[in-house]
């Protein structure tokens, strides 16, 4: 019984050293367990390593809200890595609810928002990131990135200056202010800043493609001042560091475009599109080389018809009118020169609407000269008419006379016997000239030479038929 006690009294220190031991044993395994999660929750590149372990430390439930929200932010930051949007909005929303203080969340999901085209969005996180946080260099650099997307370099510029003021010589910030002086066209600007950022201890750190990227962007802005064989330095050095850097394979192919080696030039643009066919610059140089220029019809009526009524239209083909130099024919040896040069035929709704234009413009032009045609007939009638008409009748003033004379031979004797004399003497031969004779006896109650019964040469003449006077 005594010993039965004595074991009771060491039992409480044993079971308290067992506790501590094995207190110690669990806490030291979930430092050393929390220590490598949180060293591979970190780790963004090994996206998917970082976004099991991110897990594993959120829904452990041994940590605080601020830890908690940080392993969101890390596994948003890797789905982001990935291109897993969605998934990466999601954790950023979470961790800026667990703490809203943190401006990075805003950061990282105006990043997002950026990327995916949603640059109003975007710029609200970053504002709201700076409220939180005034002088944030992420902040500040997400901005300028959003305003470069809307083509707002000056803007882009001054957010980059307040982040180089927060952090000077920082090399994110020169690389992107090279960046916005290449679309601003500030092109001895560019090159300074890409050199400094090249001539950066960090630019060493960084990955190959970043280091390749870098000096193409700088080749570029020394090709625009014509300084071609310092880019084509760059560019064969960044084609050294990465081979398949697509923006240093399309800087080598502007370089071959503007060397004039078109064929060359193709190969590359094809190159670069085969490793990255989003890349803008790839694309419109290929076009621009392989695609035959396009004139755009204008978006009002009144000049698109203007163009219209200036081509002729053979089937389905464009031809200018005379004075306009026609689309060059491409040949073998110059197939390039003359796809950049060529016409295309118009698009089938400038067709349709160019033969309507011509089919309406003929049948006006066809009804407008057959009335002009019609008008000038019935002018032609008038006219011929008013010129064919006879002259007016001279008026008979005693047809007595000439029903009793005797009948003229000549008709044009009348006009000329007829000429000067009065009216009364019609029927009566000239003066001094022979009474005409044609055997019948002479009307009852004249003389033989016309006159009446005791009348002179010259006396009036009788009164006419039924005793009337002949009309004055």
């Amino acid at each position: 019984m005594s010993v039965s006690i004595r074991a009771l009294k060491l039992l409480p220190p044993a079971l308290s050293i067992a506790a501590t031991w094995a207190a110690i044993a669990t806490v030291a395994n979930a430092d050393y367990f929390s220590y490598r999660d949180d060293r591979q929750c970190a780790d963004t590149p090994n996206a998917e390593t970082a976004i099991a372990a991110c897990t594993r430390l959120y829904e452990s439930g041994t940590l605080g809200p601020s830890n908690r929200a940080i392993a969101l932010g890390n596994r948003g930051a890797a789905a982001k890595f990935l291109g897993r949007y969605d998934r990466a909005m999601a954790d950023f929303t979470l961790a800026m609810g667990l703490d809203s203080r943190n401006p990075r969340y805003f950061c990282q999901r105006g990043d997002v928002l950026r990327k995916q085209g949603v640059l109003r969005d975007a710029i609200a996180d970053y504002n709201a990131a700076l409220t939180r946080a005034p002088g944030s260099i992420c902040a500040y650099q997400g901005r300028a990135q959003a305003y470069l997307a809307q083509g707002n370099t000056q803007q882009a510029l001054a957010d980059i200056a307040k982040g180089l003021r927060s952090k000077p010589g920082s090399f994110q910030l020169l690389v992107l202010r090279g960046r916005a002086n290449n679309q601003a066209k500030l092109y001895e600007a560019a090159v300074a800043d890409f050199s400094q950022a090249l001539a950066a201890k960090s630019q060493s750190n960084l990955p190959p493609n970043d280091r390749a990227t870098i000096r193409s962007e700088r080749a570029r802005a020394l090709l625009k001042l014509d300084r071609s064989a310092d880019a084509r330095a760059d560019v064969e050095e960044a084609l050294r560091i990465e081979p398949k850097n697509a923006s240093a394979i399309a800087t080598m192919a502007s370089l071959e475009e503007h060397s004039g080696r078109m064929p060359e030039a193709i190969a590359f643009y094809n190159r670069a599109l085969a490793i990255k066919p989003d890349l803008e610059e790839a694309k419109r140089g290929l076009e621009r080389l392989t695609l035959p220029k396009v004139d755009m019809l204008p978006t009002s009526p009144v000049p698109a018809l203007d163009i219209l009524k200036d081509t002729r239209r053979v089937g389905r083909a464009t031809v200018p009118k005379a004075g306009v130099r026609p689309a060059p024919t491409a040949t073998p040896d110059s197939t390039l020169e003359a796809l950049k040069d060529a016409k295309p035929v118009a698009p089938l709704d400038a067709q349709l609407a160019d033969n309507n234009s011509s089919y309406k413009h003929s049948w006006a032009r066809f009804w407008f000269l057959l009335g002009g045609a019609c008008w000038l007939a019935m002018l032609c009638v008038v006219v011929g008419n008013l010129m064919k008409r006879p002259a007016k009748a001279r008026e008979m003033s005693n047809l007595s006379g000439l029903i009793a004379g005797p009948p003229l031979k000549d008709a044009d004797a009348v006009g000329r016997s007829d000429a000067g004399r009065p009216p009364s003497d019609y029927g009566r031969p000239p003066p001094g000239a022979e009474p005409y004779d044609d055997g019948a006896p002479p009307p009852q109650g004249e003389a033989p030479n016309g006159d009446a019964p005791g009348d002179d040469d010259e006396g009036p003449s009788p009164p006419g038929p039924e005793g009337q006077s002949p009309p004055q």
